[in-house]
């Protein structure tokens, strides 16, 4: 059967031969314009209703336009190459070259459009930079902090900050600062900032306050924002306190319970945090302890030189002594004790 347009050539489908059927079929279309709505704060890009987050834009530009071509018929081993030219006052010149495989001749069309990127804040940026906050953390500690300290937990703040965004982008830091002998975080969601709290009670044994108040209304109901209060007790790990009837070094203050060693025995225990809060007294910290050079040690008794006045003094074997050339002690009411392993 002969083509029925140039009557010359064999018709391979719909009647016409190859070069016919390439000239008259033509199943690649793209619109001469297309536009893309760009956030220029964090470069999210918008799909129909929702933001997506985007790593690399060229390559999400690229894969944009790919979608964008219609095919209108069946087509096998369908290639669809996209080039996008120099951009100009934010305006992509487009080029498509697009194969495939018709009733088994290949066509392939070159199509040229335009590609417009429109700028539009995104919504979390858009809160982000009207200072939008559901929630203030509040860092505060009972006396005042240790020297390094909250700077240590304010990196700890930012850091499960980073985590959190990782899996929701609506999550930021607003702003913070100093306040009252702390730090307070404005933060964008209250729920997120109540797991941050809880985290930071149980890690150090801070009492974690919770206080709503209305912040104003949204499609007529109330909205509320919350401060969550996270105070560090007036002991840490490391400590020394007296409890009872006893000299303790505070081991563990996470969760609802604190756990002791006796100064002097090497006894444990634990005790519910309300209750030691209470019944303690802080005797030293941490910071306080020093390195003593053993100069002879028995059963019960260790000899060391005082680390101020250099003179021999006896003290008893601390808990988990095992021989060691220098341990370390910490003076209390003017005496010196070992501290447990």
């Amino acid at each position: 059967m002969k083509c029925i347009v140039c009557g010359g050539r064999e018709a391979v489908a719909d009647g016409l031969c190859e070069e016919c059927l390439r000239e008259r079929v033509a199943p690649f279309r793209v619109d001469p314009h297309m536009d893309i709505t760009v956030c220029p704060h964090c470069g999210a890009v918008r799909e129909r209703r929702a933001w997506l987050p985007v790593d690399d834009l060229m390559a999400h530009l690229e894969s944009f336009v790919r979608r964008h071509v219609e095919v209108s018929c069946t087509l096998d081993k369908l290639e669809i190459e996209v080039t996008l030219g120099r951009e100009e006052r934010r305006v992509f010149p487009v080029t498509v070259v697009a194969t495939g495989m018709y009733r088994g001749v290949r066509i392939t069309s070159e199509l040229h459009s335009t590609l417009r990127l429109k700028s539009e804040a995104c919504p979390t940026c858009s809160r982000y930079f009207g200072n939008y906050f559901e929630a203030i953390l509040q860092l505060r500690a009972e006396g005042s902090f240790r020297e390094g300290e909250l700077e240590d937990i304010k990196r700890e703040v930012y850091d499960l900050a980073a985590r959190i965004r990782e899996g929701n982008r609506k999550f930021f830091i607003t702003k913070d600062g100093e306040m009252h002998g702390g730090w307070d975080f404005y933060l964008s969601d209250k729920h997120e900032a109540k797991k941050i709290a809880r985290y930071l009670g149980e890690k150090y044994g801070a009492d974690v306050g919770e206080s709503p108040q209305i912040g104003g209304r949204r499609d007529g109901q109330d909205v509320y924002r919350v401060t969550y209060s996270v105070r560090l007790p007036p002991y840490r790990e490391g400590d020394f306190v007296r409890f009872r009837d006893g000299i303790y070094m505070v081991m563990r203050t996470g969760g609802k319970w604190v756990k002791l060693i006796n100064a002097v025995d090497g006894r444990t225990c634990q005790v519910k945090r309300t209750d030691f809060g209470r019944e303690m007294k802080l005797l030293a910290t941490r910071e306080d302890v020093e390195s003593a050079v053993v100069v002879s040690y028995t059963d019960r008794e260790v000899q060391v030189l005082d680390p101020r006045t250099y003179e021999t003094v006896t003290i008893r074997r601390p808990p988990g002594f095992s021989g060691e050339e220098e341990i370390r002690v910490v003076r209390i009411e003017d005496e010196l004790y070992g501290v447990p392993k």
